[in-house]
């Protein structure tokens, strides 16, 4: 997942024995050329002569298989016909074996998920990371384009409280940004808002600083990205900034997200003008380019 380590037994749905389902091509479902072969799923050897009861039963293993994996919601392909139906799960392909496998579940909000890289642990808040959560909200040139600054260390305890309950809620996912080295909380990255029914999710960051230009704004943001695209199965992740804000800007497309648009004179801001607000997104498709077939 492109350097990215997860806890995954801090993860729901992250257990290896998911149930495969068949990918049924008509070689791989027992047919080559005229001739069957029921020795490749059912246990016996084809002589050349099965009786009218083996090939019935065969019709009825297969009329089984079909209509389980259908009732349990499993996309089968037949000829290579990907299904269309939005509510099935998402799939990826073991060419080597020549079926397909169904993905983890999708995350459901059971445990707070803990995202570890190179450098950062991304976890909850909790209420002893106020101060630290102050230091940063409160710096009034990082959050010139943000929320108001901070302006009391009560507001930090509220905001704290209010992602507790926005995770408890499943409405959204705050991760505290803190080094490795000291878990110290130097930021805020989180999916602020998640529409299940399109698979889409809206992002929001906050660094403190003295850590810009370190790498380490990208380093969380691939971190979230690849919890979306994977755990959350995502098709869109969406970001909007102020489009003068060169450093979210920069962030944005360093990290692969396309401009969608910009709203003309979208928000008033603390200088007193008006600025565009910019609309940028990131596709699975494009997260993922080597699952794209050609």
């Amino acid at each position: 997942m492109r350097g990215l380590c997860l806890e995954l037994g801090s993860l729901p749905g992250c257990s290896t024995d998911r149930k495969r389902s068949a990918h049924c091509t008509g070689s791989q479902l027992g047919w080559t050329g005229d001739k069957p072969r029921p020795d490749r799923y059912y246990g016996h050897r084809y002589d050349g002569a099965a009786s009218l009861t083996r090939r019935v039963n065969r019709f009825v293993n297969l009329w089984y298989l079909y209509r389980t994996e259908w009732r349990a919601g499993i996309s089968l392909s037949f000829a290579g016909m990907p299904s269309r139906s939005r509510s099935l799960p998402v799939l990826v392909s073991d060419r080597e074996h020549g079926r397909v496998m169904e993905r983890p579940t999708v995350f459901d909000f059971t445990t707070f998920p803990v995202l570890i890289t190179e450098r950062l642990i991304l976890r909850a808040f909790v209420p002893e990371d106020a101060a630290d959560l102050y230091a940063f909200r409160s710096d009034t040139y990082a959050q010139r384009y943000n929320d108001p600054p901070l302006t009391d260390l009560s507001q930090a305890d509220a905001l704290i409280q209010w992602m507790i309950e926005g995770f408890a809620a499943q409405e959204m996912i705050q991760w505290a940004v803190a080094l490795r080295e000291n878990n110290r909380a130097i930021g805020l990255f989180g999916f602020n808002s998640w529409d299940r029914g399109h698979n889409r999710a809206s992002i929001g960051y906050n660094l403190a600083r003295e850590y810009w230009g370190q790498g380490i704004s990208k380093e969380a943001l691939q971190a979230m990205l690849g919890f979306g695209f994977e755990n959350m199965h995502l098709n869109r992740i969406e970001a909007e900034t102020v489009a003068s804000n060169t450093e979210s800007v920069r962030l944005l497309e360093r990290s692969g997200f396309y401009l969608d648009g910009i709203r003309r004179e979208f928000s008033l801001e603390e200088d007193g003008a008006y600025h565009g607000g910019a609309i940028y997104s990131l596709l699975r498709r494009e997260y993922f380019p080597e699952d794209v077939t050609e």
